[in-house]
């Protein structure tokens, strides 16, 4: 043999190694990720790390917000919400099924592990009383970003959440 066939083969057999313990590593990676979306529990820290990359990827920036914050909480008369967990505001759906009624919301709680929301509002009873409620609404229409692990899917949180709906009244006394 040539040292000049020598000299490939010895490239190519080195350039062979290297792309096998690749796909080696990468077989093994993949092998790991399956075993553990199995058998680990859900607050570990590769099953954290993994929902943190999936929120990223579906929500960009506000993947952060979807992760570290159970609610998002505004007064509408000063705040909006994010445009990314809210598609239609809550409030909206207060004022529609208020209407003719004086009324005014002081807060809004968007929920994102869950698609619903709790309005705050004074509203004007016929005696000229303003009365508290919390309406709960529900939002008929949301996405909800998860992650498909091989025998389980686990929810992250909730995004684009609108078209609400109100579930529950419940008038609130002052202490």
């Amino acid at each position: 043999m040539t040292p000049r066939a020598r000299w490939r083969t010895m490239i190519l057999g080195c350039l062979a190694v290297v792309v096998l313990g690749v796909a080696a590593t990468c077989a093994l990676g993949i092998l790991g990720l399956t075993w553990a979306g199995q058998r680990l529990p859900e607050e570990s820290a590769p099953i954290r790390a993994l929902k943190g990359i999936r929120a990223y990827r579906v929500l960009g920036l506000a993947g952060s917000t979807c992760l570290n914050r159970a609610t998002t909480s505004y007064e509408p008369g000063r705040d909006a919400p994010d445009p990314v967990f809210v598609a239609d505001r809550p409030e909206d759906a207060v004022a529609e099924w208020l209407a003719g009624h004086a009324f005014a919301v002081d807060r809004v709680i968007v929920y994102h592990r869950s698609p619903h929301a709790d309005v705050w509002l004074r509203v004007r009873g016929p005696d000229g009383q303003d009365q508290r409620h919390m309406l709960t609404l529900l939002a008929v229409r949301s996405q909800p970003v998860t992650l498909a692990l091989p025998r389980r899917t686990l929810p992250i949180c909730y995004a684009y959440a609108g078209d609400w709906r109100i579930v529950a009244d419940q008038r609130v006394r002052e202490t």
